[in-house]
């Protein structure tokens, strides 16, 4: 027992001593990390990805710094970062481009969970740093979350990457490009710095769980954001934190019906400086807000601070649109703002208080509206510290406060008891969106309260200490005003003409004074200086040649320079007049009036007013302008449609307008151009010498109510006697020659005979034939122009009467007598000729042939087929029956008289032929023939319809 109890014992001791050596080993061989790695996707570098270089950050943990450089390529790979061992403000891990530039590496997944909506997630992590990549979203369009901050992570950068979204028009925070989740956790001190952001629903997102539990430290610094569609930077429960000379610019149709610069909800102490916030929209989209804060906390001693930003928004239609709105939040500092609205809604607010919170200060701020709304707005009566800045609005109010528009500076300050010190003046920006003050404006230089703690600008230039300039713009004023105000000659005829906008100036003297030695007495801007070359100019002293146009340089109290261009003319001439003035398209003489200053002068009809050239005379010496441009007499073409304005300038410069009155006389023409009719068979011939038109219409149409249609010479109307003709509507009666009237413009007359014919009928075909006695339907032969007709057996063929149809218009004759149908008796014993007339008088002779039935075929063939037709004559029915035809196909067709068909009908029999025709509505009173068709036989059987 104790031997065994021994070796037991040992045995355990040795497993314990192994174990021990294998935890020693373990470490040494997984020592914690430190230094620089590497990670290359193609490989060659100490992990080939970042959840690679992740797990072992997880299972050794780090002992110091960490650097991750990660080498070119795109990393298709969801990354999540726990809290590591041994990390923290001496030992942080850093991940970053091995270029240092972020297009070099690309971070991206395609996101198909909900509940794991990232590319990136700092997990709990601290002391984490991302640098300089680019974070691109996956092709999934439902999850737009590139880096998750949650869990409590804290002292994280994220510093110098590119985060590209997708183009969204959803509020979602699925699409948040950096996202820690509201009601999660409580994730401070994180650093977002230098990063570009593109697209997305947020650019930055940090949301703590209430207002019990504050985020703290959060910072976003030095970013870019470029069409965020709801807001750029939205920070919900945060203590002291920073949105700081931040870059936002959301254009049109990129953001939500009310999108945000930056949205700070339930915040205290926040920091809010330097931004530059654009929103530019065009016509139907939103202004939205430049910075709206929103059920703020803090007291007397915990204000926030929001200074120095720029914030330009530009609105086109009835969407709110505020630059700075303060909601239910006390305790806020507004310093220093420069607040630029454009566009156009009446209903848009520059700075806006709201709520039943107090304790705002505003001072030194440019609330400027120049899209027609308010410069402020505000609903609370006490309690908000207002002044030292420019309230500026295009619109009909300029404020609103508690219940009160007003209008103007002096009604705001009374209806408030603030802004004493305010002003109201255009802040004269260099851009709608670039807010910085041009420096020649006085009004906003020096006219800020000095404020203790705010000694930098947007541009981080020094404020004077004792007189600041209002809004986020320190600037330094210069006078840029280079102008001569004034000027004289002692020689001069009259005033100078001093022209501001085309800088020159123009003198006239006596006539005989030496344009070679004259002093100028002139005065110039306050601070300018003047020269002529390099020669300093003295009013009243400095004695110049102005033989030519002299250049004066006046440079301005900020050194920009105008060149004014002195022009001194010696009188001369004073006659400005126009002489002559003609055309060569002129009708007579222009008839130039030279006390009201006008020409009138008629050209021929037809001239092309726009491009006319005229020749005249003027004035001695005299010249020529319309508007500007020089005219040139038999040259200068000009375009005469209405009055034209000629100035005339005398050789001494005045000037004499001459209004030239160019009218067209009337069209003389009195011309058919055209006409024709609906009826017509060809074109109508017009004849312009003898003024006749000749048509003809196709045949059988009436003369006696027809409508013409026709064109005149321009402007001329057609009368037929005293009846005004209208194209296309005036009926007439052409059964004779009638005579149109053609009236030019001028009055002028000018008859024309229009003379109608109807062209005949050419035809000469017998188109039906029939005797009351036939036995079947004439066989009518178009081409050998010949009929073959039987008629019953018995009949007496010396005295038919044949009825027929012939082509419309023709007649028929028989051996030179008039045939009717119907009713002229022949005889038909030997065959018959009958020679067609056509309306044009072509004859056609057709042979007529009659036979007589021979009864023994025919009742051989009806017998052989056992055929019955009863009853006969019927009414509306007819029974057929064969006891001999029993199978087989069998076709029925019944004809008129006239060999129209007027039915058709086949039988497939499996018994002897017995059938019913009920006649439709087509069969009226007559002789009729029924045809019936076996595979052997052809057979006729006439019948009578009473």
């Amino acid at each position: 027992m104790k031997k065994s109890y021994f070796l037991s014992k040992s045995r355990n001791l040795f497993l314990f001593l192994i174990l021990i050596f294998m935890v020693h080993t373990v470490k040494a061989v997984n020592p914690p990390m430190s230094g620089s790695y590497t990670i290359i996707k193609g490989g060659g570098g100490d992990y080939l990805t970042f959840n690679a270089a992740i797990a072992d950050l997880i299972s050794r943990g780090i002992s110091d710094h960490c650097t991750f450089n990660v080498g070119e390529g795109t990393y298709n790979e969801q990354i999540v970062i726990p809290a590591i061992s041994g990390i923290g403000e001496s030992a942080n891990i850093l991940f970053q481009s091995a270029t240092g530039n972020p297009d070099d590496v690309i971070i991206t997944y395609n996101v198909s969970d909900p509940s794991a909506n990232y590319i990136v997630k700092l997990d709990g992590s601290d002391y984490i740093f991302l640098e300089d990549f680019t974070f691109q979203v996956g092709t999934n369009t439902a999850y737009g979350v590139l880096v998750n901050i949650e869990n409590g992570a804290h002292h994280n950068a994220i510093m110098n990457n590119k985060f590209i979204g997708h183009p969204t028009i959803s509020k979602s925070t699925q699409h948040a490009l950096i996202y820690s989740e509201y009601g999660n956790s409580v994730d401070s001190m994180n650093f977002i710095f230098g990063n570009e952001f593109e697209n997305g629903s947020y650019g930055v997102y940090f949301a703590s769980i209430d207002n019990s539990n504050l985020e703290r430290g959060n910072t976003v610094y030095n970013c870019k954001f470029t069409n965020t569609f709801d807001a750029a930077v939205y920070m919900y429960f945060q203590d002291s934190c920073t949105v700081r000379q931040d870059s936002i610019l959301n254009f049109t149709s990129s953001h939500s019906t009310v999108p945000y610069g930056v949205y700070l909800n339930s915040c205290k102490r926040e920091y809010v400086y330097n931004n530059h916030i654009i929103m530019q929209t065009e016509s139907g989209q939103d202004g939205g807000y430049g910075i709206y804060i929103e059920d703020g906390l803090g007291d007397l001693n915990n204000r926030a601070y929001i200074a120095n930003n720029f914030i330009s928004l530009n609105i086109n239609n009835t969407f709110t649109t505020m630059g700075i709105m303060l909601n239910d939040s006390p305790y806020r500092d507004v310093f220093y703002n420069s607040v630029n609205i454009t566009g156009d809604y009446d209903g848009s607010v520059a700075f806006r208080v709201w709520g039943t919170s107090d304790w705002y200060i505003a001072h030194n701020n440019i609330f400027a509206n120049q899209a027609g709304g308010y410069a402020i707005y505000s609903s609370i009566a006490s309690n908000f510290a207002s002044d030292y800045n420019d309230i500026y609005s295009t619109g009909t109010y300029l404020a609103y406060h508690v219940s009160t528009s007003c209008t103007g500076l002096s009604e705001y300050q009374t209806a408030t008891s603030k802004d004493g010190h305010s002003l109201s003046v255009n802040p004269e920006f260099i851009t709608d969106t670039d807010l910085h003050i041009y420096h020649a404006n006085e009004n906003l230089d020096g006219a800020g309260l000095q404020l203790s703690g705010t000694n930098k600008d947007f541009d981080n230039s020094t404020r004077d200490e004792t007189n600041p300039d209002i809004g986020a713009d320190e600037y330094t004023y210069m006078n840029d005003e280079k102008e001569i105000l004034t000027y004289s000659i002692t020689e001069q005829t009259g005033a100078a003409v001093i022209n501001s906008e085309s800088h020159t100036i123009s003198l006239e003297v006596e006539y005989g004074s030496d344009l070679t030695s004259l002093v100028a007495t002139f005065t110039i801007s306050e601070n300018a200086s003047v020269k002529i070359g390099t020669t300093e100019q003295i009013s009243g002293i400095t004695e110049n040649d102005f033989s030519s146009p002299v250049i004066y340089v006046v440079t301005a109290e900020d050194n920009t320079t105008q060149n004014w261009t002195v022009t001194v003319t010696e009188a001369l001439n004073d006659e400005n007049d126009i002489l002559a003035f003609s055309f060569a398209e002129q009708t007579g003489v222009a008839t130039i009036n030279d006390v009201n200053h006008t020409v009138d002068i008629e050209v021929d009809f037809g001239t092309d007013l726009t491009n006319l050239i005229a020749s005249f005379n003027l004035s001695p010496d005299a010249y020529a302008k319309i508007g500007v441009t020089d005219q040139v007499s038999g040259v200068t073409i000009n375009d005469f449609t209405d009055p034209v304005v000629y100035r005339i300038f005398a050789e001494n410069g005045t000037e004499q307008e001459w209004t030239i009155n160019v009218s067209v006389g009337p069209n003389t023409e009195n011309d058919i151009l055209t006409f024709s009719f609906a009826e017509q068979n060809g074109e109508a011939t017009i004849n312009a010498t003898n003024h006749t038109v000749e048509i003809e219409l196709v045949p059988g149409t009436l003369l006696s109510s027809l409508v013409a249609t026709f064109t005149l010479s321009a402007n001329a109307e057609a009368y037929i006697g005293d009846i005004l003709q209208v194209s296309g509507t005036t009926s007439n009666d052409f059964s004779s020659n009638v005579v149109y009237t053609i009236v030019a413009e001028d009055e002028s007359e000018q008859d024309w005979t229009v003379s109608v014919t109807v062209e005949p009928y050419h035809g000469t075909d017998i188109l039906t034939f029939s005797l009351a006695e036939q036995t079947g339907l004439a066989t009518i032969n178009s081409t050998t122009h010949s009929i073959d007709i039987e008629v019953e057996e018995g009949t007496d063929v010396t005295y038919l009467i044949a009825t027929y149809t012939l082509s419309e218009g023709a007649s028929v004759s028989v051996n030179e007598g008039i045939q009717t149908s119907g009713v002229t008796e022949n005889d038909f014993t030997n065959p018959v000729t009958y020679t067609v007339i056509a309306e044009d008088q072509t004859e056609q002779d057709w042979i007529v042939q009659v036979t007589v039935e021979d009864n023994s075929t025919g009742i051989e063939d009806l017998e052989s087929l056992g055929l019955m037709l009863y009853p006969n004559p019927t009414t509306n029915y007819i029974h057929i029956v064969s006891n001999n035809i029993q199978s087989g196909l069998v076709q029925l067709e019944i004809f008129d008289i006239t060999g129209t068909q007027v039915l058709s009908k086949e039988i497939f029999l499996n018994s002897k032929l017995n059938v019913t025709i009920n006649f439709d509505q087509n069969v009226n009173s007559g002789i009729y023939f029924l045809r019936l068709k076996t595979s052997e036989k052809v057979v006729s059987k006439r019948f009578l319809v009473k």
